[in-house]
């Protein structure tokens, strides 16, 4: 797989920093989170670590890849988003785009992969280009405008959750997602999430 990928561009950077370094190195280390406007007009400071970034070879342009130890069963080329469960790959583009205007750089952020190392997967990888992830930002828009709201929903799937550190603070979590699928059929304020999720919420109401 690397073989393949430096028919197309080189490394550039490991684990830059966008947001949370313990000091400025620009223009891949910063202290300072990264700035975005939503939609709506809101700002988000986001911060994260990408793995790697790319030079491209073909007329130039950077690529992000995020390495990931999981299966790579639960990602897809066709489905980006996963109803707002999958944003990496928007907010990581946007993140180093931003990041790379202001330090007056040339080059464009045009392609963000997943990159799956472990054997089992043989070295796959998902990628997606820049273009194809702007229709995100409505969903971005529609969670960030329930949390302003006072809404925190934990999730509609129990298997969303099944590897989070908190399950013993969380209880029963069969009845904790029933219970936001209940919510999200009749509560107005989680409507645009109940938009993203509404498989899920006509399905489990039907049952």
């Amino acid at each position: 797989t690397e073989i393949a990928r430096s028919e197309r561009g080189r490394p550039l950077c490991w684990e830059a920093a966008l947001g949370g370094a313990a000091e400025d190195n620009p223009p891949w280390n910063r202290v300072t989170p990264v700035g975005l406007d939503t939609a709506s007009g809101r700002r988000i400071l986001l911060q994260g670590r990408v793995d790697r970034i790319d030079r491209l070879n073909d007329h130039g342009g950077l690529a992000i890849l995020d390495y990931k130890t999981g299966r790579s069963s639960g990602f897809s080329r066709s489905d980006p988003f996963k109803q707002g469960r999958h944003l990496q790959p928007l907010l990581y583009t946007e993140m180093l785009e931003r990041t790379r205007r202001e330090a007056g750089l040339p080059e464009a952020v045009r392609e963000f992969s997943y990159f799956f190392p472990m054997r089992r997967d043989e070295g796959g990888v998902i990628t997606f280009d820049r273009e194809d992830l702007r229709g995100g930002a409505a969903i971005v828009d529609a969670l960030v405008e329930m949390l302003a709201s006072g809404c925190f929903p934990l999730t509609t799937r129990e298997e969303d959750v099944k590897n989070s550190d908190y399950l013993s603070v969380y209880g029963d979590i069969r009845e904790l997602c029933a219970a936001s699928r209940r919510k999200a059929a009749a509560d107005e304020a989680l409507d645009r999430w109940r938009e993203l999720r509404g498989g899920d919420v006509v399905e489990h109401d039907a049952s």
